[in-house]
């Protein structure tokens, strides 16, 4: 694995040597069509949509949205450990405050 990564190192780094210009444009029509093909609902398109307009609007602002990012991809795993935290302690939220 080292040396086939070794032998990629000149790829990647052509890779990020590409213009933002040409870049955006293909990770916005990745991340729509992988909105849309982990359902297949035309739903997922909006939302991905709606995220977008958002993240740009943040941008203009001039607000960061790396902890919007980070909150939304690490959501389930908070809630996932915060419901096994709950059952645990029979639902005693006082322990939270620690």
């Amino acid at each position: 694995m080292h040396v086939i990564l070794f032998g990629m190192t000149r790829a990647v780094a052509k890779i990020v040597q590409v213009r933002y210009t040409y870049l955006a444009p293909l990770i916005i029509m990745f991340c729509f069509a992988g909105s849309f093909a982990s359902t297949g609902n035309t739903k997922e398109l909006v939302i991905c949509a709606a995220i977008l307009v958002f993240s740009y609007l943040l941008t203009i602002l001039d607000i960061d949205n790396t902890p919007l990012m980070l909150g939304m991809i690490l959501e389930s795993i908070m809630e996932k450990n915060f419901v096994t935290a709950s059952m645990a302690y029979d639902r005693d939220y006082t322990i939270l405050r620690q």
